[in-house]
């Protein structure tokens, strides 16, 4: 049955109505289930989630999609991209679905997704899942308490720094590939959080996503790594010029998953008043643990993420090797580019922001600096040993060389550069 026809749409329209009958009977990876043996755990504006009584598994049906297919189809593919560049989304299976109102009626079927339940992951893993765009800020599994009942834990730098310490690598991987979170633009319902639970430690951080379809478009092609500023100030433009802006949301984030009894226990020792001002008190005690050292294990996890992800990408080294080859400098300069092996030209580009200028701005300056060295194999060898950021280094020193030994041999009429 093709998408987008009369007959594809009323198919939809019959599916969704056998879920009203409770003789129905549904067939799923080849298992006939009653409906009475499901429940519906949740719905949005175009999905329907339902769960299988006594099973992990949950599936989602179309409410008010009209390109069901099309939608479920891009929503695992999104997800499953989020997941490549190794941070957490949803996992999706889309099957067949059966469905008839009665044993004796017309059967429909349609494609449908198929993942784990919240609730089970929580009980399989030991986590705690937090949605924040629930209204009731839905927290799945536990107990859980940020603090472990104990106030002490709130001054206790390390207890931060522990929460924290897997989010902030997440945090840079997802500014490099634009996934959807608040520091790069205000989102809809994408990104969420659950925490690792460890017994008398602090729970530990992480970013989870799904129903990414409305705010996502994939992951970026041109991954960035970040600088230290950008891990500080995100990638939107704020309201306000306060420092530290995208640290200190992603810091009111996590403060937020704090239960309403935990909040007011934390209040009630403290003398805030009010439970409203203990969300500010954790948040200003996770940023204060933050320290540039952290960031920079953030941006050095992040820069080997982008070197793997751009490594498996079959399209990439090609395309970088046609841009090198475009540019209007010395063979001997677009051999040394292209046969450095596909690591290190990876390593080369995932470096920001000297990689951009590397390719773009100075690129055919430093082309003709290293054309004129290049006579010397020796020095040749000597930056083919380097790594990746010695590299860059190498370059930028040689640039400098360059435009130096350039402006001493024009003023002696021995060297003119275009």
């Amino acid at each position: 049955m093709k998408a987008g026809t009369q007959e594809y749409y009323a198919n939809i329209q019959e599916f969704k109505k056998c879920f009203k009958s409770q003789e129905a009977l549904l067939t799923l990876n080849g298992k006939t289930i009653p409906l009475k043996d499901c429940e519906q755990l949740g719905d949005g504006h175009s999905k329907i989630v339902y769960g299988i009584k006594g099973e992990k598994s949950c599936f989602l049906i179309p409410n008010k999609s009209r390109d069901w297919d099309a939608l479920i189809k891009a929503e695992k593919d999104l997800c499953d991209q989020i997941t490549a560049v190794g941070l957490r989304a949803q996992k999706y299976e889309i099957v067949p679905c059966q469905i008839q109102a009665t044993p004796d009626s017309p059967k429909y079927t349609l494609n449908v997704m198929v993942t784990q339940r919240f609730d089970s992951i929580a009980q399989d893993e030991s986590v705690v899942i937090y949605n924040p765009k629930d209204a009731l800020k839905t927290l799945t599994g536990g107990p859980f308490s940020l603090y472990d009942g104990d106030i002490e834990n709130i001054k206790n730098p390390d207890w931060n720094k522990k929460i924290l310490s897997k989010v902030l690598k997440e945090y840079a991987v997802a500014l490099a590939f634009k996934l959807p979170i608040h520091q790069i633009e205000s989102t809809d319902d994408s990104v969420h959080f659950y925490f690792k639970l460890s017994p008398q430690n602090a729970p530990c951080a992480h970013f989870m996503f799904w129903d990414v379809l409305g705010d996502f478009r994939g992951v970026s092609e041109e991954p960035k790594v970040p600088t230290l500023e950008t891990l500080k100030e995100g990638l939107r433009q704020w309201y306000d010029d306060e420092e530290n802006s995208a640290l200190k949301l992603l810091c009111n984030e996590i403060a937020c998953a704090t239960t309403y009894e935990e909040r007011e226990q934390i209040a009630a020792q403290l003398g805030l008043g009010s439970e409203m001002f203990a969300v500010k008190q954790i948040e200003e005690a996770l940023f204060a643990c933050i320290t540039d050292e952290m960031l920079q294990e953030a941006i050095a996890y992040c820069q080997a993420q982008v070197e793997a992800k751009l490594g498996k990408n079959p399209t990439y080294l090609p395309a970088f090797e046609s841009k090198v080859k475009a540019i209007d400098i010395s063979p001997e300069i677009k051999a040394l580019f292209v046969s450095q092996g596909a690591q290190k030209v990876i390593s080369l580009i995932a470096v920001n922001p000297e990689a951009t200028r590397v390719l773009n701005s100075f690129s055919i300056q430093i082309a003709k600096e290293l054309a004129a060295r290049l006579h010397n194999p020796v020095i040749l060898e000597q930056f083919k040993s380097l790594n990746a950021q010695g590299q860059i280094d190498c370059l930028i020193k040689l640039k400098s060389s360059l435009e130096a030994l350039a402006a001493s041999q024009q003023k002696a009429g021995k060297m003119k550069f275009a």
